[in-house]
């Protein structure tokens, strides 16, 4: 039997649909005040399509970077460049495009800002090993 826990899905602030994505995602960064966008896709939607350039033209001046290097399964290595990408652009929202490893690589890119986390090594403290919560007292993403 699986140790007993409790866990809590996240709020969902609203869900937009039937807009291209390079006219809602500048919308919902306007929408909250964000003023410094760093966009994570994937590389091959990034250089196969125009809908990564198309988002980034649409920012405008809310465009603070781009990353398209996470790999399939999120490399922790990609994920720790991907923040310190992030950080020295200054990101006040995080917009990801692009699947699975995307996405979950943006919610590690969050915690990696959150937490001054620079290095895959310091990523150790935060891992929770066979149900055993980290030791590492983790603070919560402020980037969005």
């Amino acid at each position: 039997m699986p140790a007993p826990g409790l866990y809590r899905f996240a709020e969902t602030e609203q869900v937009v649909f039937g807009i291209p994505y390079a006219v809602a995602a500048p919308r919902e960064a306007e929408r909250i005040a964000a003023e410094r966008v760093f966009v994570l896709s994937s590389g091959t939607l990034n250089q196969e399509t125009s809908v990564v350039s198309d988002l980034c033209k649409a920012l405008g001046g809310r465009f603070a970077g781009l990353w398209d290097r996470i790999g399939a399964h999120t490399p922790r290595s990609d994920v720790v460049a991907a923040a310190n990408a992030a950080r020295s652009a200054g990101a006040d929202l995080i917009i990801t495009i692009g699947g699975g490893s995307i996405t979950d690589g943006g919610k590690m890119v969050q915690l990696c800002l959150a937490n001054n986390v620079e290095t895959t090594d310091q990523l150790d403290g935060y891992r929770s090993i066979a149900g055993k919560p980290s030791e590492t007292e983790i603070t919560a993403p402020t980037v969005r």
